[in-house]
């Protein structure tokens, strides 16, 4: 379903602000935690960038943190808003609530942070694109796509489109509240999806 009239679509993509686990150091995953202060008024700030862009369509991760992150970035705007599972950070299995200093200190984090590397219980980056680029591929084009999301979800995204080394992903850092715009070639998520996804 991705390949629009013209050449190219643009695609927004926006780390959600600090949640609580963020602020105390540990992973949350597809635990439901909230934005602090500090990530509430992160989101309020980056609405001054995004009222710049004539935005046709978000779609958002059905987390609390991203979804708080994108009504407020996005204010009174009428966007259409949808929310999907599918754009999810990653779920970390039993290193969920752990904090990370810990995983460092003892490795796991290097392992974790590779592309197919995953937590017992636990998804790999390569997981989360199988989850990912499906929906991707099957929405119809617009011409501008804001993605309210997760820093997993978000390095895997852009790193595919910007065909990074595959086990450098995970060491690309996203910071809250930031934007990343591409301008993606028609057909550019089906061609992932099929890349990687055996029963795209």
């Amino acid at each position: 379903m991705d390949s629009p009239g013209s050449d190219y679509t643009t695609w927004i993509f926006l780390r959600h602000g600090e949640s609580i686990a963020n602020a105390d150091g540990w992973l949350s995953g597809h635990c439901d935690v909230a934005l602090t202060p500090k990530g509430e008024e992160q989101a309020r700030l980056v609405r001054g960038e995004l009222n710049t862009v004539a935005l046709d369509r978000v779609l958002c991760s059905d987390l609390i943190r991203a979804r708080h992150t994108a009504a407020l970035a996005l204010g009174d705007r009428d966007v259409p808003i949808s929310y999907h599972f599918e754009l999810r950070e990653r779920h970390l299995g039993d290193y969920e609530g752990q904090q990370k200093s810990e995983l460092r200190a003892d490795g796991r984090m290097d392992e974790l942070l590779t592309w197919k590397g995953a937590a017992p219980n636990g998804e790999s980056h390569l997981d989360m694109a199988l989850r990912a680029l499906p929906i991707l591929a099957r929405m119809p084009p617009v011409p501008t796509t804001l993605i309210s999301a997760h820093g997993g979800m978000i390095r895997t995204l852009v790193g595919l489109l910007d065909n990074e080394n595959l086990d450098e992903l995970g060491t690309k850092w996203v910071h809250n509240c930031e934007l990343a715009h591409r301008s993606v070639p028609s057909g550019t998520w089906s061609r992932l999806a099929q890349r990687f996804c055996p029963d795209f």
